[in-house]
């Protein structure tokens, strides 16, 4: 993952979802999973790159037993990322969340609270 200094709003939480990434304009899904999870965005390993600023689809996991928790997000940035393998490359992508209704921050506030307290 990039490391850079911390130039967020919100605090990341370390914490692995399922997450499902459409964009409007392609019409393409990509299925991940998240680094890190904040009231404020996360950050995602995909495949290709996501064009910053464009507007996408976030359908998150945060536990089997809970519906899925979906939003608008905007693309903050999107870094190339190589494992060991110099031929396995992939996409470090930070999201912003846009159009939250607080019903679901209120969700995401109490999911991230549990992880924070160990519940």
């Amino acid at each position: 993952m990039w490391n850079s200094f911390e130039n967020r709003n919100f605090v990341r939480i370390k914490k692995e979802c399922g997450i499902s990434v459409k964009t409007p304009d392609k019409s393409e899904v990509f299925h991940s999973v998240t680094e890190n999870l904040g009231i404020g965005g996360l950050c995602a390993n995909l495949s290709q790159p996501l064009e910053p600023f464009s507007e996408v689809y976030i359908k998150l996991i945060l536990k089997p037993d809970m519906e899925p928790f979906e939003c608008k997000a905007r693309v903050a940035w999107s870094i190339k990322h190589h494992d060991f393998n110099p031929k396995l490359v992939h996409y470090d992508v930070g999201f912003e969340f846009l159009e939250i209704s607080a019903e679901k921050r209120l969700i995401l506030e109490k999911f991230l609270s549990e992880i924070t307290n160990g519940s």
